[in-house]
């Protein structure tokens, strides 16, 4: 059976949607030897995954208008170009690996993977009229498709609640770390270090600049715990672009709040490239995610694959995916984040014990499990599974 999937997001494989893609399709190409994939994108795509003779990568430009704005091209390659390219080529079967399926589905079932529902939730968070009608577009296409992957039963919930998708068309796949941060050494995290010009022990914070990452309060929590281990070398690594910093209501600007609080010169902002997370945060004496929303959990379960001793958000999907891996606080209560940061830090025995607890948890999240279950997915909707 020809499957199509719409590889538009692997543009950038380490986006959220790019990294998920990534990930998967080269686990279906170890684990899946029934199905031949044809993978379309409007653009030469460099970095794609490892994938056998039974993978196609195929440029199938939009052409006309879309030529001149690539928020069209992405539209018309979504909702027309690749559903055409992958009618005419046979395919049984349509995967888009996000939230941009085709309304139109010409008699050739459809799965779509909803990864992150914060601009539905938070529709704010969406500053034009085209962020808000594409948001609309893309409910509607969730609707019409004939599954949709979540990979938590929060995120599930989520899909029912704010794309009113029936309960039975959505199917909980869990997602695992990263592939590519699983050969992480002390000398790539050293190595990592060094490059940034991060100090002997850092705070490593995840989840970028925005609003919901919850920078606010960390920089509280940290200040807190700065003053009363009177550690004055210790830094936290808040990855980003400073620029972006007050940019907008969705950028709140935390420095002043850091300067307040006679801690700026510890609270390092700075862009970080992707592929150096895993070996920033395996190098880190401490990680925290403590955003105030979550719905999939890929950056807590990428952390925890390095051994990094978590201090993680009681919100959404990371109690469920992270459990007792890490150490779990209230987002809005800065005492009880501060506290948990300086146990990890303190105590050699805590950081010790979560790091083996990171290790140990990761190992039943793999990308073979999630594409094997994605694949008996393709099964079920096609009528093609075999008993």
């Amino acid at each position: 059976m020809r499957i199509a999937v719409n590889a538009l997001n692997l543009r950038d494989t380490w986006s959220s949607a790019g990294r998920y893609a990534y990930n998967l399709f080269q686990a279906l190409g170890i684990i899946d030897g029934s199905n031949d994939y044809l993978l379309l994108s409007p653009w030469l795509l460099k970095d794609v995954p490892e994938t056998p003779s039974t993978f196609s990568w195929e440029v199938t430009p939009v052409g006309g208008i879309g030529r001149y704005s690539e928020q069209v091209e992405r539209l018309l390659f979504e909702q027309r170009t690749f559903s055409a390219a992958a009618r005419a080529q046979g395919a049984k079967l349509l995967h888009v690996p996000y939230l941009g399926a085709p309304l139109r589905r010409h008699h050739v079932p459809i799965i779509l993977s909803a990864l992150d529902l914060h601009p539905v939730r938070h529709p704010d968070s969406r500053h034009s009229a085209q962020g808000h009608a594409y948001a609309g577009l893309m409910a509607s296409a969730a609707r019409h498709a004939d599954a949709v992957i979540a990979a938590t039963s929060f995120a599930k919930a989520e899909v029912v609640e704010l794309l009113h998708v029936s309960p039975q068309k959505v199917h909980t796949i869990p997602n695992a770390p990263d592939v590519r941060y699983a050969k992480v050494t002390e000398a790539d995290a050293a190595r990592a270090a060094t490059r940034y010009g991060l100090p002997r022990r850092f705070v490593m914070a995840l989840g970028g600049l925005d609003v919901r990452s919850n920078l606010a309060n960390l920089v509280g929590a940290f200040a807190a715990m700065v003053h009363q281990l009177g550690d004055t070398e210790l830094a936290l690594v808040t990855p980003g672009d400073p620029e972006e910093l007050g940019s907008s209501s969705s950028y709140p600007d935390w420095r002043p709040l850091a300067d307040t609080f006679g801690i700026a010169h510890q609270v390092l902002c700075m862009p970080i490239d992707a592929a150096d997370y895993g070996a920033l945060c395996a190098g880190a004496g401490c990680v925290v995610y403590v955003p105030l929303y979550e719905s999939h959990g890929a950056h807590a379960l990428d952390a925890l694959s390095v051994g990094a001793p978590l201090v993680y958000s009681d919100v959404g999907a990371l109690p469920e995916t992270v459990g007792t891996a890490g150490l779990r606080v209230d987002p809005w209560n800065v005492r009880e984040m501060s506290d948990a940061m300086a146990q990890v830090l303190t105590s050699t025995e805590r950081a010790r014990d979560l790091r083996e607890r990171a290790l140990a948890h990761v190992k039943r999240y793999t990308w073979q499990r999630t594409a094997a279950a994605t694949a008996g997915l393709y099964a079920d909707i096609t009528g093609t599974r075999r008993d």
